[in-house]
């Protein structure tokens, strides 16, 4: 199976710590995480999955990497099985605000 490729903006500080987050927990996955290129993270506004059907952004990269990768939603280690999904995708919609109100600092 083709890898999945996640480009994501390495000079935006949130999506930055996803990357991290993302490395961290999919160790040995075949999920490659490659930062756009400046240009390309200047127009971005989400995060870009490809996958061997299609591509996705923002919201439903997440959703799909959290129910492909379960091991993601350990991180609401504290809620049950039932709400971490959710929890994945509402902390991906508040890191969409606070990117949208740090858009000076943040070309992403």
């Amino acid at each position: 199976m083709a890898p999945l490729i996640l480009k994501y903006d390495s000079e935006c500080p949130l999506c930055n710590s996803f990357a991290k987050l993302l490395k961290r927990k999919l160790a040995g996955e075949a999920v490659l995480l490659e930062a756009m290129a400046a240009t390309e993270a200047k127009h971005a506004t989400e995060f870009e999955l490809v996958t061997p059907q299609k591509t996705l952004l923002g919201k439903e990269a997440v959703e799909y990497l959290a129910e492909e990768f379960p091991q993601i939603k350990d991180i609401f280690w504290m809620l049950p099985d039932s709400y971490k999904t959710r929890a994945v995708i509402k902390s991906y919609s508040l890191a969409q605000k606070f990117r949208r109100r740090w858009r000076r600092n943040c070309d992403c």
